[in-house]
């Protein structure tokens, strides 16, 4: 039989019940703003009517035992946490492409200035203005040559101007790649401090039981604001790169990040951006790459507080490069490159800011596939400049005056070349991948198969560095047809200085007489004998002075304008053709139609995110109409108890007090 307080217990246990669900009612509505926050609500289930420790008992007797809260548990909905992050790393990434390429498209917003004087199209036409104003028989022809030569000049000008502005988006890039990566390390040390925190509060709380070597989690409920904090890094960093989430049985979260595990217990790992110079400049994130024991347990590449003096961010200088160096194995760690090959940036980041500031800082876009044409970094013309270089150095050893030799050892350097010189003889000896290309005067050729391979970027997204190399390539064509029109005089002799050098109208040599294609508007210029005689142009020979204007040179430069042009980097199979002067729109129809295209992707990833977020937010967002709700039917709830409780009280007291005494008065 029964208790005859038993209904008092099981309403005093409601009553209990209805207020916690009062108090997380309020709780719910304090927390409507927070950000980040999960509503909350209380599990509440029927009491078992059991008997002894097997079976279900149904006696009447021991029938209405009540209700008990199990817990207060989170409403969050997995799949669409899943499907906000994957969303928000998408738009992130195309945001990122779109911020950086709309900077690229303002450095180029001159070609079609507002004030056509300034545009570059204006500046190579009075260029050409110049030149045919040159071809005419003018009293002031030598005035008339400087005009053409300053023309000239402005051209260089702007391309350089160019250059310069593109190196500062490329510079603003990277240090925004950098601070995002230091607040990726910072939320990586929080979320392995967090999970401490979620471990201790689950044994404190007394939802988990001890298992062999480890702890499991009895159910959902626990340290509900850690996990809401958790969630928020979560949210965030998923804006930085694609993450996978595992929670364990131990209630913590073990987090992987680019494919590569950065969280697990209250252990953490870190990042570090890294540059590969000097061509091309690559971008590359480093995280550190853990190894286990026999058994399973973590033995280095992840920290926390207690051990992070092992682990420290050194910046190098001459390089620029910041490495991640651990003290106890120094290079163990995973780089993240961006390129197209196997196993690497393509694969392992694929979402994220992190992708993006891979893709506008390293992209070479058409001009990535020739990337090995010659190992990556060296031209044929570098090897021909090497070259040349060895055999003025085997002419040194044969005892001629050649003047300064520095200039050509880092002529020879540039391709990987070993320069050694013997004060015993007073004789320099070159070897190149083992083998000796200079003893004594005996000269071998360099080859292109024996320049020193230089690390690869397959990364086909135009980003700066393809807009750079456009100008590279314009520099390439412009230099070698105008050049190439001083090569041979009109009867079909070659054409040289007053010196024996052949006639260069542009150069983009860098000072150690080396051109490279890849910093050729870096380092484009007027030549000096055009600087020197800026009527050379029309008498290369300098042998009519004041005889009648020659105009047969300057009409080939005049050709050059409206005839089509190859360019790219001079190994292309199928270079990209079209005039001088069609050169400017090309390149700004190519920008504007990319950035357009981003836009719209990003436009799109935004409507998906917005609808999944919607979707979550109707799922884990406090409402205010649904708490109003609740707390009326909670209210009702509190006052019926209560008025059971004062109708059992009324019956028992009947029963106690008034039971048995019919007759006594």
């Amino acid at each position: 039989m029964p208790s005859s307080f038993l209904g008092l217990y099981v309403q005093r246990e409601a009553l209990l019940i209805s207020q916690k669900a009062l108090d997380i009612t309020g709780n719910n509505i304090s927390n409507i703003n927070t950000p980040g926050y999960s509503r909350q609500r209380v599990d509440i289930c029927s009491i078992a009517n059991s008997k002894g420790t097997l079976g279900y008992d149904t006696s009447i007797s021991l029938a209405g035992m009540g209700s008990e809260a199990v817990g207060v548990a989170q409403i969050r909905d997995r799949l669409l946490d899943n499907k906000v992050r994957v969303y928000s790393g998408d738009l992130c990434d195309v945001g990122i492409k779109v911020n950086t390429l709309s900077d690229v498209e303002d450095v180029f917003d001159s070609i079609e200035a507002d004030e056509l004087d300034a545009s570059f199209a204006s500046i190579v036409n009075k260029f050409k203005e110049a030149l045919q104003s040159f071809s005419a028989d003018h009293a002031d022809r030598s005035e008339m040559a400087n005009i053409a030569k300053n023309s000239a000049e402005s051209v260089v000008k702007c391309i350089v101007n160019y250059n310069m502005k593109l190196n500062d988006i490329s510079e603003q890039t990277l240090s925004e790649a950098s601070s995002t990566v230091k607040r990726i390390n910072a939320i990586f040390a929080e979320m392995g401090s967090l999970n401490n925190q979620i471990k201790d509060s689950y044994i404190s709380m007394g939802y988990i039981h001890s298992t062999a070597g480890n702890y499991e989690v009895l159910n959902d409920y626990g340290p509900l604001e850690l996990k809401d904090k958790m969630h928020s890094l979560l949210d965030e960093l998923a804006q930085y790169g694609n993450i996978y989430v595992t929670e364990m049985d131990d209630g913590t979260f073990t987090v992987d990040f680019a494919g590569q595990r950065v969280v697990e217990g209250k252990k953490y790992a870190q990042m570090a951006t890294t540059q590969e110079k000097p061509d091309p400049t690559q971008l590359e994130f480093i995280i550190s790459k853990i190894e286990r024991d026999a058994n399973d347990k973590i033995i280095s590449g992840l920290y926390d507080k207690d051990d992070w003096y092992d682990l420290n961010v050194k910046y190098e200088t001459g390089g620029n490069t910041q490495l991640l160096v651990r003290n106890d194995k120094a290079g163990d760690t995973i780089n993240i490159t961006g390129d197209g090959g196997l196993g690497t940036g393509k694969q392992l980041l694929d979402s994220g800011s992190l992708r993006g500031y891979l893709d506008v800082y390293n992209g070479r876009g058409e001009f990535a596939k020739n990337s090995g044409y010659i190992n990556d970094k060296y031209t044929a013309q570098n090897v021909d400049t090497a070259n040349e270089a060895l055999s003025k150095l085997a002419d040194y050893n044969n005892g001629v005056d050649i003047g300064d030799t520095e200039k050509l050892i880092k002529q020879l350097e540039t391709v990987g070349a070993t320069v050694n010189f013997s004060a015993a003889d007073n004789k320099y000896s070159v070897e190149i991948g083992g083998a000796q290309v200079l003893d004594g005067t005996t000269v071998t050729d360099i080859t292109v198969a024996q320049a020193t391979p230089h690390k690869t970027i397959e990364n086909y997204y135009n980003g700066i560095e393809y807009y750079r190399d456009m100008l590279n390539s314009f520099v390439r064509t412009m230099t070698d047809e105008f050049n190439k029109a001083f090569a041979l005089d009109t009867d079909g002799n070659p054409l040289t200085d007053s010196d024996g050098n052949p006639i260069e109208l542009f150069t983009y040599e860098n000072d150690d007489g080396v051109a490279d294609f890849r910093d050729a508007a870096a380092n484009f210029r007027v030549a000096d004998c055009w600087n020197k005689n800026p009527e050379i142009i029309s008498n290369p020979k300098g042998d009519n002075q004041f005889e009648e204007l020659n105009n047969v040179y300057i009409n080939r430069l005049l050709g050059i304008f409206s005839s089509d042009q190859e360019y790219g980097d001079g190994f292309y199979k199928d270079p990209q053709k079209f005039s001088l002067e069609k050169f400017v729109s090309h390149i700004c129809d190519n920008l504007g139609t990319q950035v357009e295209h981003e836009k719209g992707v990003y436009d799109a990833n935004d409507i998906m995110l917005t609808s999944v977020e919607k979707a979550r937010s109707e799922v884990m967002d406090v409402s205010m109409d649904e708490e109003g709700i609740n707390m009326m039917n909670y209210q009702k709830w509190y006052n019926a108890i209560s008025r059971m409780i004062s109708t059992m009280d009324e019956a028992l007291d009947k029963l106690i007090n008034n039971t048995g005494i019919v007759g006594l008065r």
